[in-house]
């Protein structure tokens, strides 16, 4: 017997405004996160299942559509001078949807659109080469790294 959320789901899903997908393949995704995702959730985007895509073939937003909205997940995937561009287009076509886990350029994009914006965190960025691993707080990396070590993982820099 189908489930009833399902059902639901489906009709609400339905009342969304429409939102033209783009059929870009992993690959294609996989390629763009290589040049233009600088943000925390940029592979994640490209990866997760059960995701559409608002965009073309220099770059995309993605984004699930649930309980009559469309939610955009992360910063866009492109140049970061047309960002603003596809925030905008993806505005205008999917009729005020929701942006999570945004950086700030994309913030400010979207507050400049009328979007109110909450920040709830922040994403740390970490300058490998310079970071002293030493110490008591870093503990749990120094064991996760021996562990993958021991069960036969390798870690090399991709130098593309």
């Amino acid at each position: 017997m189908p489930s009833l959320r399902f059902y639901f789901d489906k009709i609400l899903e339905a009342a969304a405004p429409e939102v033209e997908r783009q059929a870009l393949t992993h690959i294609e995704r996989l390629a763009l996160v290589r040049r233009y995702g600088d943000f925390s959730l940029a592979y994640s985007t490209a990866v997760q299942g059960k995701l559409s895509y608002f965009g073309d073939a220099d770059g995309y937003i993605a984004f699930g559509t649930k309980m009559k909205h469309h939610f955009a997940l992360g910063d866009p995937v492109a140049a970061p001078a047309r960002r603003a561009d596809y925030i905008k287009r993806f505005v205008e076509t999917a009729g005020s949807p929701w942006f999570v886990q945004v950086g700030e350029d994309t913030a400010r994009v979207l507050a400049g659109l009328g979007y109110k914006v909450n920040r709830l965190g922040i994403d740390t960025r970490l300058a490998l080469p310079e970071h002293d691993f030493s110490g008591k707080r870093n503990e749990t990396v120094r064991y996760s790294e021996r562990w993958l070590l021991k069960k036969g993982f390798s870690f090399e820099e991709d130098k593309r």
